[in-house]
Protein backbone atom coordinates (compact mmCIF):
# COMPACT_ATOMS: atom_id res chain seq x y z
CA UNK A 1 0.00 0.00 0.00
CA UNK A 2 0.74 4.32 -0.69
CA UNK A 3 2.95 5.08 2.56
CA UNK A 4 1.10 7.99 3.22
CA UNK A 5 3.43 9.29 5.75
CA UNK A 6 6.67 9.30 2.89
CA UNK A 7 7.47 12.77 0.57
CA UNK A 8 9.52 11.63 -2.13
CA UNK A 9 11.81 14.70 -3.72
CA UNK A 10 12.90 14.40 -6.78
CA UNK A 11 16.24 16.02 -7.70
CA UNK A 12 16.82 16.82 -11.38
CA UNK A 13 18.48 19.59 -13.50
CA UNK A 14 17.03 17.83 -16.81
CA UNK A 15 13.22 19.12 -16.65
CA UNK A 16 12.54 18.11 -20.03
CA UNK A 17 14.37 14.98 -20.69
CA UNK A 18 10.36 12.68 -21.84
CA UNK A 19 12.58 10.00 -20.19
CA UNK A 20 12.32 10.90 -16.76
CA UNK A 21 8.32 10.80 -16.62
CA UNK A 22 8.53 6.96 -16.40
CA UNK A 23 10.47 7.40 -13.26
CA UNK A 24 8.20 9.90 -11.61
CA UNK A 25 5.04 8.69 -12.66
CA UNK A 26 6.14 5.47 -10.73
CA UNK A 27 7.31 7.10 -8.00
CA UNK A 28 4.03 8.52 -7.36
CA UNK A 29 2.74 4.95 -6.84
CA UNK A 30 4.42 4.98 -3.32
CA UNK A 31 4.18 8.26 -2.22
CA UNK A 32 4.39 12.03 -2.50
CA UNK A 33 6.45 13.53 -4.87
CA UNK A 34 7.56 17.37 -5.34
CA UNK A 35 10.00 17.45 -8.68
CA UNK A 36 12.61 19.37 -7.29
CA UNK A 37 14.90 21.55 -9.85
CA UNK A 38 15.94 25.15 -10.83
CA UNK A 39 12.97 25.87 -13.15
CA UNK A 40 9.66 25.22 -13.19
CA UNK A 41 8.12 22.66 -15.21
CA UNK A 42 4.40 23.27 -17.25
CA UNK A 43 3.43 19.82 -16.45
CA UNK A 44 4.71 17.88 -13.91
CA UNK A 45 1.87 15.32 -14.09
CA UNK A 46 -0.57 14.49 -11.97
CA UNK A 47 -0.15 14.27 -8.22
CA UNK A 48 3.08 16.07 -8.67
CA UNK A 49 4.48 19.40 -7.09
CA UNK A 50 7.24 21.22 -8.21
CA UNK A 51 9.68 23.21 -5.71
CA UNK A 52 12.00 25.97 -7.69
CA UNK A 53 15.10 26.40 -5.99
CA UNK A 54 17.28 29.02 -6.68
CA UNK A 55 21.16 28.56 -8.21
CA UNK A 56 24.47 29.52 -6.69
CA UNK A 57 26.34 32.43 -8.07
CA UNK A 58 28.56 32.01 -11.76
CA UNK A 59 31.77 32.44 -8.87
CA UNK A 60 30.23 29.89 -6.68
CA UNK A 61 29.48 27.42 -9.72
CA UNK A 62 32.97 27.79 -11.19
CA UNK A 63 34.11 26.70 -8.03
CA UNK A 64 32.46 23.52 -7.62
CA UNK A 65 33.78 22.60 -10.86
CA UNK A 66 37.24 22.77 -9.92
CA UNK A 67 36.56 20.91 -6.57
CA UNK A 68 34.41 18.35 -8.99
CA UNK A 69 37.75 18.35 -11.27
CA UNK A 70 40.14 18.07 -7.78
CA UNK A 71 38.28 15.31 -6.66
CA UNK A 72 39.08 13.39 -9.78
CA UNK A 73 42.39 13.61 -9.75
CA UNK A 74 42.60 12.57 -6.27
CA UNK A 75 39.98 9.54 -5.71
CA UNK A 76 40.41 6.24 -5.77
CA UNK A 77 39.76 4.62 -9.24
CA UNK A 78 36.73 2.53 -9.73
CA UNK A 79 37.71 -0.75 -10.77
CA UNK A 80 36.90 -0.31 -14.66
CA UNK A 81 39.21 0.45 -17.92
CA UNK A 82 36.60 3.80 -18.05
CA UNK A 83 38.71 4.81 -14.53
CA UNK A 84 42.26 3.09 -15.19
CA UNK A 85 42.51 3.93 -18.70
CA UNK A 86 41.70 7.91 -18.10
CA UNK A 87 44.60 9.06 -19.66
CA UNK A 88 43.41 7.26 -23.19
CA UNK A 89 40.32 9.57 -23.32
CA UNK A 90 42.41 12.44 -21.81
CA UNK A 91 43.52 13.72 -24.91
CA UNK A 92 41.20 16.82 -25.65
CA UNK A 93 40.74 19.10 -22.98
CA UNK A 94 43.04 21.92 -21.30
CA UNK A 95 46.07 22.90 -22.38
CA UNK A 96 48.72 20.08 -23.58
CA UNK A 97 51.14 20.73 -20.16
CA UNK A 98 48.11 20.51 -17.55
CA UNK A 99 46.93 16.89 -19.65
CA UNK A 100 50.89 15.77 -19.66
CA UNK A 101 51.13 16.35 -15.58
CA UNK A 102 47.78 15.01 -15.33
CA UNK A 103 48.10 11.94 -16.85
CA UNK A 104 51.54 11.04 -15.35
CA UNK A 105 49.92 11.70 -11.89
CA UNK A 106 47.08 9.32 -12.98
CA UNK A 107 49.19 6.63 -13.98
CA UNK A 108 51.71 6.71 -10.23
CA UNK A 109 47.80 6.45 -8.45
CA UNK A 110 46.72 3.22 -10.92
CA UNK A 111 49.17 1.53 -8.43
CA UNK A 112 47.25 -1.28 -6.02
CA UNK A 113 48.58 -0.30 -2.88
CA UNK A 114 47.87 3.67 -3.46
CA UNK A 115 44.79 3.30 -4.94
CA UNK A 116 43.55 1.57 -1.96
CA UNK A 117 44.47 4.36 0.28
CA UNK A 118 43.07 7.15 -1.30
CA UNK A 119 39.15 8.12 -0.72
CA UNK A 120 36.30 7.84 -2.95
CA UNK A 121 35.06 10.42 -4.21
CA UNK A 122 31.83 10.86 -3.01
CA UNK A 123 33.38 11.13 0.10
CA UNK A 124 36.25 13.41 -0.71
CA UNK A 125 33.44 15.50 -3.10
CA UNK A 126 31.06 16.10 0.07
CA UNK A 127 33.75 16.78 2.92
CA UNK A 128 33.78 20.73 2.99
CA UNK A 129 29.63 20.79 2.65
CA UNK A 130 29.91 18.40 5.74
CA UNK A 131 32.49 20.36 7.86
CA UNK A 132 30.85 24.01 6.79
CA UNK A 133 27.85 22.37 8.12
CA UNK A 134 29.51 20.90 11.17
CA UNK A 135 30.61 24.36 11.83
CA UNK A 136 28.14 26.17 11.96
CA UNK A 137 25.68 23.55 13.18
CA UNK A 138 22.11 22.25 12.73
CA UNK A 139 19.55 24.33 12.08
CA UNK A 140 16.33 24.13 10.70
CA UNK A 141 16.08 20.29 10.27
CA UNK A 142 14.21 18.21 7.72
CA UNK A 143 10.83 16.30 8.35
CA UNK A 144 12.01 12.70 9.35
CA UNK A 145 9.50 11.81 6.64
CA UNK A 146 11.19 12.87 3.32
CA UNK A 147 13.25 10.64 1.04
CA UNK A 148 15.46 12.10 -1.35
CA UNK A 149 15.93 10.48 -4.88
CA UNK A 150 19.13 12.02 -7.18
CA UNK A 151 20.82 10.96 -9.99
CA UNK A 152 23.56 8.56 -9.72
CA UNK A 153 26.18 10.56 -10.60
CA UNK A 154 27.75 13.42 -8.29
CA UNK A 155 29.04 15.36 -11.36
CA UNK A 156 25.58 15.68 -12.42
CA UNK A 157 24.67 17.09 -8.76
CA UNK A 158 26.98 20.05 -7.91
CA UNK A 159 23.68 22.76 -7.62
CA UNK A 160 22.24 19.90 -5.19
CA UNK A 161 24.99 18.91 -3.00
CA UNK A 162 24.09 20.80 -0.26
CA UNK A 163 20.63 19.55 0.32
CA UNK A 164 21.78 16.01 -0.35
CA UNK A 165 24.48 17.03 2.12
CA UNK A 166 22.16 18.45 4.87
CA UNK A 167 19.77 15.32 4.32
CA UNK A 168 22.37 12.58 4.72
CA UNK A 169 24.13 14.77 8.01
CA UNK A 170 19.88 14.70 9.16
CA UNK A 171 20.11 10.72 8.50
CA UNK A 172 17.40 11.53 5.62
CA UNK A 173 17.19 8.26 3.52
CA UNK A 174 18.97 9.81 0.20
CA UNK A 175 18.24 7.27 -2.65
CA UNK A 176 20.52 7.01 -5.86
CA UNK A 177 18.76 6.99 -9.40
CA UNK A 178 21.37 4.89 -11.64
CA UNK A 179 19.79 6.47 -14.73
CA UNK A 180 21.97 4.87 -17.51
CA UNK A 181 24.11 1.67 -17.81
CA UNK A 182 27.46 3.05 -17.91
CA UNK A 183 26.86 4.93 -14.44
CA UNK A 184 28.50 2.04 -12.26
CA UNK A 185 32.42 2.17 -14.82
CA UNK A 186 32.58 5.86 -13.30
CA UNK A 187 34.42 6.90 -9.71
CA UNK A 188 32.56 9.84 -9.21
CA UNK A 189 29.32 7.62 -8.52
CA UNK A 190 27.49 8.03 -5.66
CA UNK A 191 28.75 5.23 -2.71
CA UNK A 192 27.48 6.64 0.42
CA UNK A 193 23.63 6.56 -0.68
CA UNK A 194 21.02 4.86 1.80
CA UNK A 195 19.49 2.88 -1.34
CA UNK A 196 19.63 2.49 -4.96
CA UNK A 197 17.07 2.29 -7.73
CA UNK A 198 18.64 0.18 -10.47
CA UNK A 199 17.74 -1.22 -13.36
CA UNK A 200 18.37 -5.17 -12.95
CA UNK A 201 20.35 -7.49 -11.37
CA UNK A 202 23.30 -6.84 -13.86
CA UNK A 203 23.78 -3.62 -13.41
CA UNK A 204 23.87 -4.29 -9.25
CA UNK A 205 26.69 -6.71 -10.20
CA UNK A 206 28.25 -4.10 -12.12
CA UNK A 207 27.89 -1.58 -9.02
CA UNK A 208 29.46 -4.11 -6.83
CA UNK A 209 32.09 -5.21 -8.99
CA UNK A 210 33.34 -1.54 -9.96
CA UNK A 211 32.66 0.20 -6.84
CA UNK A 212 33.22 -2.79 -3.97
CA UNK A 213 29.83 -1.05 -2.50
CA UNK A 214 28.95 -2.51 1.24
CA UNK A 215 25.18 -3.55 1.08
CA UNK A 216 22.40 -1.00 0.61
CA UNK A 217 18.66 -1.54 0.54
CA UNK A 218 18.11 -1.69 -3.42
CA UNK A 219 15.27 -1.99 -6.09
CA UNK A 220 15.11 -3.42 -9.31
CA UNK A 221 12.47 -1.16 -11.12
CA UNK A 222 13.93 -1.94 -14.78
CA UNK A 223 15.18 0.23 -17.55
CA UNK A 224 12.85 2.67 -16.65
CA UNK A 225 13.91 5.49 -19.14
CA UNK A 226 12.74 3.27 -22.10
CA UNK A 227 9.67 2.27 -20.62
CA UNK A 228 7.35 4.70 -22.44
CA UNK A 229 9.19 3.70 -25.47
CA UNK A 230 8.71 0.19 -25.12
CA UNK A 231 4.50 0.57 -24.39
CA UNK A 232 4.53 3.13 -27.26
CA UNK A 233 6.50 0.36 -29.62
CA UNK A 234 3.30 -1.99 -28.60
CA UNK A 235 1.61 0.63 -29.64
CA UNK A 236 3.12 1.32 -32.77
CA UNK A 237 3.19 -2.55 -33.81
CA UNK A 238 -0.23 -3.10 -33.20
CA UNK A 239 -0.95 -0.03 -35.48
CA UNK A 240 1.00 -1.15 -38.40
CA UNK A 241 -0.52 -4.61 -38.38
CA UNK A 242 -4.09 -3.18 -39.33
CA UNK A 243 -2.42 -1.49 -42.09
CA UNK A 244 -1.34 -2.42 -45.49
CA UNK A 245 2.17 -3.58 -46.15
CA UNK A 246 4.75 -1.74 -47.82
CA UNK A 247 5.45 -2.11 -50.89
CA UNK A 248 9.29 -4.50 -50.86
CA UNK A 249 12.12 -2.75 -51.77
CA UNK A 250 14.86 -4.48 -53.26
CA UNK A 251 17.28 -2.04 -51.31
CA UNK A 252 19.12 -2.88 -47.40
CA UNK A 253 18.18 0.03 -45.89
CA UNK A 254 20.27 0.59 -42.78
CA UNK A 255 19.42 2.63 -39.86
CA UNK A 256 22.51 4.14 -37.58
CA UNK A 257 22.59 6.69 -35.03
CA UNK A 258 25.55 9.15 -34.36
CA UNK A 259 27.50 8.30 -31.32
CA UNK A 260 29.15 11.63 -30.64
CA UNK A 261 28.69 15.22 -30.21
CA UNK A 262 32.16 16.62 -29.79
CA UNK A 263 33.85 18.05 -33.10
CA UNK A 264 36.71 16.08 -32.44
CA UNK A 265 35.58 12.75 -32.32
CA UNK A 266 32.04 13.48 -34.35
CA UNK A 267 35.10 13.55 -36.97
CA UNK A 268 36.61 10.07 -36.53
CA UNK A 269 33.18 8.85 -36.86
CA UNK A 270 32.48 10.58 -39.82
CA UNK A 271 35.56 9.29 -41.69
CA UNK A 272 34.39 5.65 -40.21
CA UNK A 273 30.77 6.40 -41.94
CA UNK A 274 32.92 7.10 -45.42
CA UNK A 275 34.79 3.65 -44.80
CA UNK A 276 31.68 1.82 -44.27
CA UNK A 277 30.07 2.98 -47.27
CA UNK A 278 33.07 2.63 -49.52
CA UNK A 279 32.80 -0.94 -48.20
CA UNK A 280 29.07 -1.33 -48.99
CA UNK A 281 29.50 -0.06 -52.25
CA UNK A 282 32.74 -2.12 -53.31
CA UNK A 283 30.52 -5.51 -51.79
CA UNK A 284 27.92 -4.49 -54.61
CA UNK A 285 25.43 -4.40 -51.88
CA UNK A 286 22.06 -1.93 -52.56
CA UNK A 287 22.03 -0.28 -49.68
CA UNK A 288 21.60 3.39 -47.96
CA UNK A 289 22.57 4.15 -44.73
CA UNK A 290 19.96 6.44 -42.74
CA UNK A 291 22.37 8.76 -40.51
CA UNK A 292 20.38 10.00 -37.37
CA UNK A 293 22.50 13.28 -35.91
CA UNK A 294 23.24 13.42 -32.71
CA UNK A 295 20.60 15.48 -30.58
CA UNK A 296 23.12 18.26 -30.08
CA UNK A 297 25.55 18.27 -32.75
CA UNK A 298 25.65 21.86 -35.02
CA UNK A 299 24.47 22.47 -38.05
CA UNK A 300 26.88 21.45 -41.04
CA UNK A 301 28.92 18.66 -39.55
CA UNK A 302 27.35 16.05 -41.79
CA UNK A 303 27.66 17.85 -44.94
CA UNK A 304 30.36 15.84 -46.28
CA UNK A 305 28.35 12.58 -45.57
CA UNK A 306 25.64 14.33 -48.01
CA UNK A 307 26.93 13.64 -51.36
CA UNK A 308 27.68 9.73 -50.70
CA UNK A 309 25.20 8.16 -53.08
CA UNK A 310 24.57 5.31 -50.38
CA UNK A 311 24.27 7.89 -47.19
CA UNK A 312 20.65 9.85 -46.05
CA UNK A 313 21.14 11.91 -43.30
CA UNK A 314 17.46 11.86 -41.06
CA UNK A 315 17.26 14.94 -38.94
CA UNK A 316 15.81 14.64 -36.28
CA UNK A 317 11.88 16.40 -35.91
CA UNK A 318 10.98 19.11 -33.73
CA UNK A 319 12.56 22.43 -32.47
CA UNK A 320 15.46 22.62 -30.14
CA UNK A 321 14.24 22.36 -26.01
CA UNK A 322 16.53 24.65 -23.56
CA UNK A 323 17.15 21.15 -21.87
CA UNK A 324 18.05 22.73 -18.20
CA UNK A 325 16.55 25.80 -18.01
CA UNK A 326 19.44 28.10 -18.25
CA UNK A 327 20.14 28.35 -21.81
CA UNK A 328 23.43 26.35 -21.51
CA UNK A 329 22.52 23.34 -23.79
CA UNK A 330 19.86 23.03 -26.87
CA UNK A 331 19.28 19.61 -27.65
CA UNK A 332 16.49 17.97 -30.16
CA UNK A 333 15.24 15.20 -28.16
CA UNK A 334 12.43 13.97 -30.69
CA UNK A 335 9.47 12.13 -29.87
CA UNK A 336 8.96 7.76 -29.12
CA UNK A 337 6.46 8.64 -32.12
CA UNK A 338 9.79 9.73 -34.26
CA UNK A 339 12.05 7.28 -33.70
CA UNK A 340 9.76 4.36 -34.10
CA UNK A 341 9.00 6.08 -37.80
CA UNK A 342 12.50 6.44 -38.31
CA UNK A 343 13.16 2.60 -36.90
CA UNK A 344 10.17 1.54 -39.17
CA UNK A 345 12.03 2.68 -42.55
CA UNK A 346 15.28 0.35 -41.24
CA UNK A 347 15.89 -3.27 -42.85
CA UNK A 348 18.51 -3.72 -39.72
CA UNK A 349 20.14 -1.58 -37.44
CA UNK A 350 24.23 -0.49 -37.43
CA UNK A 351 25.23 -0.47 -33.64
CA UNK A 352 28.73 0.65 -32.19
CA UNK A 353 28.82 3.19 -29.72
CA UNK A 354 25.45 4.70 -29.23
CA UNK A 355 22.09 4.01 -26.81
CA UNK A 356 20.14 4.28 -29.66
CA UNK A 357 20.58 0.60 -30.11
CA UNK A 358 18.02 -0.09 -27.41
CA UNK A 359 15.49 1.47 -28.97
CA UNK A 360 16.38 -0.39 -31.93
CA UNK A 361 15.85 -3.67 -30.34
CA UNK A 362 12.93 -2.89 -28.43
CA UNK A 363 11.39 -2.08 -31.92
CA UNK A 364 13.00 -5.50 -32.92
CA UNK A 365 14.83 -4.36 -35.83
CA UNK A 366 17.77 -6.63 -36.61
CA UNK A 367 20.96 -5.07 -34.75
CA UNK A 368 24.44 -5.78 -36.47
CA UNK A 369 27.03 -4.69 -33.60
CA UNK A 370 30.22 -3.53 -35.32
CA UNK A 371 33.60 -3.53 -33.09
CA UNK A 372 37.04 -3.07 -35.27
CA UNK A 373 40.11 -4.59 -33.61
CA UNK A 374 43.05 -2.71 -32.86
CA UNK A 375 45.43 -4.45 -35.42
CA UNK A 376 42.66 -3.88 -37.48
CA UNK A 377 42.69 -0.51 -37.94
CA UNK A 378 44.07 1.42 -40.61
CA UNK A 379 43.68 5.11 -40.03
CA UNK A 380 43.63 7.50 -36.97
CA UNK A 381 39.47 7.94 -37.41
CA UNK A 382 39.38 4.45 -37.11
CA UNK A 383 41.86 3.92 -34.19
CA UNK A 384 40.78 6.92 -32.18
CA UNK A 385 36.91 5.59 -32.30
CA UNK A 386 37.36 2.33 -31.65
CA UNK A 387 39.97 2.42 -28.91
CA UNK A 388 36.59 4.36 -27.55
CA UNK A 389 34.72 1.38 -27.47
CA UNK A 390 36.92 -0.26 -26.00
CA UNK A 391 37.84 1.96 -23.08
CA UNK A 392 34.04 1.88 -22.54
CA UNK A 393 33.17 -0.80 -19.98
CA UNK A 394 29.42 -0.78 -20.47
CA UNK A 395 29.78 -1.28 -24.59
CA UNK A 396 32.32 -4.10 -23.75
CA UNK A 397 30.60 -6.02 -21.38
CA UNK A 398 26.91 -5.43 -22.95
CA UNK A 399 27.20 -4.54 -26.82
CA UNK A 400 30.31 -7.10 -27.45
CA UNK A 401 29.31 -9.96 -25.66
CA UNK A 402 25.55 -10.16 -26.41
CA UNK A 403 25.08 -8.53 -29.49
CA UNK A 404 25.45 -10.20 -33.22
CA UNK A 405 29.34 -8.17 -33.70
CA UNK A 406 30.96 -7.73 -37.21
CA UNK A 407 34.87 -7.86 -36.34
CA UNK A 408 35.76 -6.77 -40.08
CA UNK A 409 34.61 -5.17 -42.76
CA UNK A 410 33.52 -8.22 -44.78
CA UNK A 411 31.83 -9.91 -42.02
CA UNK A 412 29.82 -6.06 -41.49
CA UNK A 413 29.23 -6.31 -45.04
CA UNK A 414 28.11 -9.78 -44.77
CA UNK A 415 25.91 -10.05 -41.47
CA UNK A 416 23.88 -6.48 -42.66
CA UNK A 417 23.32 -8.05 -46.14
CA UNK A 418 22.41 -11.21 -44.29
CA UNK A 419 19.44 -9.40 -42.05
CA UNK A 420 17.40 -8.81 -44.80
CA UNK A 421 16.76 -12.66 -45.81
CA UNK A 422 17.30 -14.14 -42.27
CA UNK A 423 17.08 -11.66 -39.18
CA UNK A 424 16.25 -13.89 -36.73
CA UNK A 425 20.35 -14.45 -35.42
CA UNK A 426 20.12 -10.56 -34.86
CA UNK A 427 16.91 -9.85 -33.19
CA UNK A 428 17.52 -12.85 -30.83
CA UNK A 429 20.60 -11.30 -29.73
CA UNK A 430 18.73 -7.77 -29.48
CA UNK A 431 16.25 -9.69 -27.13
CA UNK A 432 19.10 -11.03 -25.20
CA UNK A 433 20.68 -7.01 -24.57
CA UNK A 434 17.09 -6.18 -23.51
CA UNK A 435 16.83 -8.51 -20.72
CA UNK A 436 20.33 -8.42 -19.49
CA UNK A 437 19.06 -4.33 -19.27
CA UNK A 438 16.23 -4.94 -17.92
CA UNK A 439 13.56 -4.09 -20.57
CA UNK A 440 10.43 -6.16 -19.84
CA UNK A 441 9.11 -8.42 -22.67
CA UNK A 442 5.02 -7.97 -22.23
CA UNK A 443 3.57 -4.76 -21.00
CA UNK A 444 4.76 -2.99 -17.70
CA UNK A 445 1.88 -1.17 -16.93
CA UNK A 446 0.84 -2.83 -13.71
CA UNK A 447 4.13 -1.81 -12.11
CA UNK A 448 3.10 2.12 -12.59
CA UNK A 449 -0.46 1.59 -11.07
CA UNK A 450 0.22 -1.15 -8.76
CA UNK A 451 2.17 -0.61 -5.39
CA UNK A 452 2.46 -3.64 -4.25
CA UNK A 453 5.02 -4.38 -7.37
CA UNK A 454 7.43 -1.98 -5.83
CA UNK A 455 7.31 -4.38 -2.49
CA UNK A 456 7.32 -7.54 -4.81
CA UNK A 457 10.39 -6.38 -6.30
CA UNK A 458 11.86 -5.05 -3.65
CA UNK A 459 12.26 -8.42 -1.82
CA UNK A 460 13.56 -10.03 -5.02
CA UNK A 461 16.82 -7.92 -3.98
CA UNK A 462 17.11 -11.46 -1.99
CA UNK A 463 17.70 -13.31 -5.19
CA UNK A 464 21.55 -11.72 -6.17
CA UNK A 465 22.87 -10.87 -1.91
CA UNK A 466 25.04 -13.46 -0.33
CA UNK A 467 22.96 -14.80 2.39
CA UNK A 468 24.77 -12.71 5.19
CA UNK A 469 23.36 -9.42 3.70
CA UNK A 470 19.90 -10.78 3.81
CA UNK A 471 19.01 -8.58 6.25
CA UNK A 472 20.57 -5.43 4.91
CA UNK A 473 18.08 -5.52 2.36
CA UNK A 474 15.08 -2.75 3.29
CA UNK A 475 12.27 -1.96 1.00
CA UNK A 476 13.48 2.10 0.14
CA UNK A 477 10.09 3.51 0.97
CA UNK A 478 9.91 1.61 4.74
CA UNK A 479 13.43 1.92 5.62
CA UNK A 480 13.71 1.98 9.68
CA UNK A 481 12.44 5.46 10.86
CA UNK A 482 16.10 5.05 13.28
CA UNK A 483 17.43 5.91 9.28
CA UNK A 484 15.05 9.17 8.84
Amino acid sequence: MKNSRSTIFFLTEDINNEKEKNEIEYLTSLGKVVLVSFSLLANPGPGVRCLVLSRSSLRMQKIVLYWSKICYLLARLANSKTDFLFPERNVYSGNEVLRRLVNIFWKVKTANWLNAVLPRYDTLYFFPYRLFMALKGTRNRMHNNRIIVHDSLIVRLPEFAPLIAKARTQRVPTIANVKSWDNPFYSQFTTNASGYLVWGESMWRDIEKTQKTSSRAVHFWGARPFFNFFNEAKRFENQQKDKLPKEKNDSLVIGYAAAFGDGIMAAHEIELIKRISSELRGSHINAVVLIRPYPITPEGLYDSLKHLPNIEIVDIKGEPVDRYGDGRELIRFGSNAERLEYLSQCTCFLSMATSFTIEAAIAKVPIVHFCLPDNLCQNTGEREFFKRLQLSDHLTEYFNKTLWTAQSYSDLCAKLRSTSTDPSEARRRGENLLTRLGVPKNNFEQSITDPDAFQALTRSVSLSLPETQLERVTPLINLPRSRL
